[in-house]
């Protein structure tokens, strides 16, 4: 995955698995769903990975927004769950079928404790 340009829209505990999972390729990290926006405005990207948890929880307004702009129709998608300790759970099932709705060009539970190699041979092939 050398030389991708990757935003990563999600809390910042989850940067650590995203620096794993995406070894390799340059990422920027968003916390917010208007600075994801700007980000994606103002720079070349390959990936926009958005977390459930990102911005209180935006996930859907941020994929929504980048769908109904065609300045971003090139930026492919992908939406992830990670294990949040003291947060509601939604069904990785239900979850994958909403952003898929939504036009996201792919999702993966990150909570399911998959190891990464595993997750970086898939994440390769949406790329």
């Amino acid at each position: 995955m050398n030389q991708r340009h990757i935003l990563v829209a999600d809390v910042a505990d989850a940067d650590e698995r995203m620096r794993a999972l995406f070894a390799g390729a340059q990422l920027r990290f968003t916390r917010t769903h208007d600075e994801a926006l700007r980000e994606l405005a103002e720079g070349a990207c390959d990936l926009l990975v958005i977390g459930v948890h990102f911005d209180d929880s935006r996930m859907f307004e941020l994929l929504r927004a980048v769908r109904a702009q065609q300045r971003f129709a090139g930026v492919r998608v992908l939406c992830v769950k990670s294990r949040r300790p003291g947060r509601i759970s939604i069904p990785s099932r239900e979850l994958e079928v909403a952003v898929r709705a939504l036009g996201a060009d792919g999702f993966f539970d990150l909570s399911d404790r998959a190891d990464d190699e595993s997750l970086r041979g898939k994440l390769r092939a949406l790329l």
